[in-house]
């Protein structure tokens, strides 16, 4: 039969893109086990935010709306997924992880004017 690998996935992100993302990568059956986000005070001047909060917890998925870029690089993850996030993402988490990321607009001129939904 098929081999099947099992990636540990990490997400950045907290926009409708991010959610959809993420119940698809869980209908999939990937282990999704941390979700790099916001904290609630800056969810509200974010245009496309969701809360994410509930589905991970839902889900055991761990939520870090720390802002510490180091705890995302301590997670030893295989994939780490970042759509529609505005924030740059430091060259450590570049330099250090598999990361692919998706952003509506050019960057680093236009953060977080335009995220795909």
């Amino acid at each position: 039969g098929d081999i099947r690998v099992v990636m540990n996935i990490g997400l950045v992100g907290n926009t409708k893109l991010t959610k959809k993302a993420l119940i698809s990568f869980l209908e999939m059956g990937e282990k999704v086990r941390y979700v790099f986000g916001l904290p609630p005070e800056k969810l509200k001047s974010k245009v496309n935010a969701v809360d994410l909060v509930e589905i991970c917890k839902a889900n055991n998925i761990e939520y870090d709306c720390s802002g510490n870029w180091l705890n995302l690089c301590d997670q030893r993850l295989d994939l780490i997924v970042v759509l529609g996030d505005s924030r740059i993402v430091p060259p450590m988490v570049l330099e250090n992880n598999h990361v692919i990321g998706n952003h509506g607009a050019a960057l680093p001129q236009v953060q977080g004017a335009a995220t795909l939904v």
